[in-house]
């Protein structure tokens, strides 16, 4: 758990601390993430191969429509930071997940 984030403030033009408690959870399959309401803050993704990608849906059961995709071409690990975070209503569900070691998710 991260106790605040820093966000860069593009109207400022600064870092700013963002006072969220920031929870971290890993996966290593498709399925639910967390539910209820929640901002998403980043991803790191290692991919574990190349032509890899991942869908994330805002729901339970992944059925609804994606939300999110990301296609990486190399094995190269990443930190997507979602600024503004993302919102989800009903949970965070990992839809698809091909050729990936792991995610991790940031999320409030």
């Amino acid at each position: 758990m991260q106790n605040g984030i820093w966000l860069w403030d593009a109207l400022a033009n600064e870092w700013i601390k963002f006072a969220a408690q920031v929870i971290d959870k890993r996966i290593t399959a498709t399925g639910q993430v967390v539910t209820g309401h929640v901002d998403l803050h980043w991803i790191l993704s290692n991919p574990s191969a190349g032509s890899s990608d991942f869908s994330v849906t805002d729901d339970t059961d992944g059925a609804g429509a994606v939300k999110f995709d990301h296609f990486d071409t190399t094995r190269d690990s990443h930190i997507l930071h979602l600024d503004p975070p993302m919102h989800f209503t009903n949970g965070i569900h990992v839809s698809v997940l091909t050729n990936y070691t792991s995610l991790i998710f940031g999320y409030a």
